[in-house]
């Protein structure tokens, strides 16, 4: 009778939902059709008397959840990555139940901001429905739109309707996105939803996407996010620091837990600001090595190591902590870690354990060498 059109439905009582529940009060005792108020999704019909009734309202909708499966810092929803580096990403819904339905769109949409897709991407993607990999181009159909780096693309799968008898098998797709924030923003957005119908009342004309007038809704978007940060380094005169010093070399490197080796991110020198600016690099275990002191100046002899961390709540950034005391990190929005190095002018020691510390090693056993030679020869002369 509702999809003839025949019969007319006028609700006696309505109520909003308010943290997960919505309450009736001063009903009469009787036959009752609850449901939201398009009918469209799912109703349950409950007799009341005189006491308080709770029922769960099954309303079977897609859902959708983002994740990020190579993050770091323990977190699956916020990482932190250098530049460049590839983002691996899962989404995972389930079948919804498509009871009453002849034909149901379940589309699949994601956006990227701050995230590239690689020309190559689709050779990696992987969308499996009920444990099976489904065929790109036959089971599933992928459109990209907009350019790097704020894309878009979408999943629409082929008579979705075929898995109705599969409702709650899980639907997962995974593919990867390089990192690629824009200018001063240090951080990536990457939203999905679905687009799914509606009504199983209605007569769908689309194919596998809606046409104009097809009912449909979308899930709300769950995103997943990427972050990075700065480092900046201050070159200044040790006995007076408001002496900027341009001229100042530093190799950066990072420790590579897979190689088990340090890579070098890059070689940078400061300007006559003092300034050096290693930017977008994510947590991690650095290693920094002067390779060039300023003019007049002596270079740092030592490595200096630091490992920068970060916490998370959701996909909001909730701490980035350096382990050295030489370095400050931004606690306000996380965009950067910093640190003041000083240069020392004048002549230099080696100091302990240091290279130039073997060079008087060397030269002292030549004195002693020398010193115990010229006593034997004195010996000899004073004894003939």
């Amino acid at each position: 009778a509702i999809r003839g059109g025949t019969l007319t439905i006028t609700p006696v009582a309505t109520a909003t939902g308010a943290g997960g529940e919505a309450v009736f009060t001063g009903l009469d005792a009787g036959y009752y059709l609850i449901g939201d108020t398009s009918l469209t999704r799912s109703a349950v019909i409950l007799a009341t008397n005189d006491e308080d009734i709770e029922i769960d309202l099954k309303s079977d909708l897609p859902v959708i959840d983002k994740l990020i499966t190579n993050g770091e810092n323990g977190s699956d929803k916020g990482t932190f990555k250098d530049e460049d580096q590839v983002v691996n990403f899962q989404l995972n819904s389930r079948v919804p139940d498509m009871t009453g339905y002849t034909k149901y769109f379940f589309i699949i949409k994601d956006t990227l901001n701050g995230l590239t897709l690689d020309p190559d991407w689709q050779d990696d993607l992987e969308v499996k429905l009920g444990g099976v990999t489904l065929v790109n181009g036959t089971d599933y159909f992928v459109t990209v739109t907009g350019t790097a780096p704020n894309q878009s693309f979408k999943i629409v799968f082929d008579d979705f309707i075929q898995y109705k008898a599969q409702a709650g098998d899980p639907i997962v797709v995974t593919y990867s996105a390089i990192y690629t924030p824009e200018e001063g923003v240090h951080m990536g957005v990457n939203e999905a939803n679905i687009q799914y119908s509606n009504d199983p009342s209605y007569d769908y004309q689309g194919d596998n996407e809606p046409e104009t007038g097809d009912p449909t809704d979308e899930t709300p978007k769950d995103d997943a996010k990427v972050y990075s940060f700065d480092l900046i380094l201050t070159k200044v005169d040790g006995a007076d620091n408001s002496v900027l010093l341009a001229g100042a070399q530093f190799a950066l490197y990072k420790y590579d837990d897979d190689t088990a080796t340090w890579v070098l991110v890059e070689t940078l020198t400061s300007g006559a600001d003092g300034k050096i600016t290693f930017g977008d690099i994510g947590t991690g275990s650095y290693r920094l090595v002067e390779t060039q002191a300023p003019l007049n100046y002596n270079a740092i002899l030592d490595p200096i190591y630091f490992e920068v961390t970060a916490t998370f709540v959701g996909t909001d950034v909730a701490s980035l902590l350096v382990n050295n005391a030489a370095f400050t990190a931004d606690t306000v929005n996380f965009a950067y870690v910093s640190a003041t190095i000083e240069n020392n002018s004048g002549s230099i020691l080696p100091g302990t354990g240091g290279r130039g510390v073997y060079a008087f090693y060397a030269i002292g056993t030549l004195l002693m060498a020398g010193a115990a030679a010229y006593v034997v020869v004195r010996r000899k002369k004073e004894t003939a």
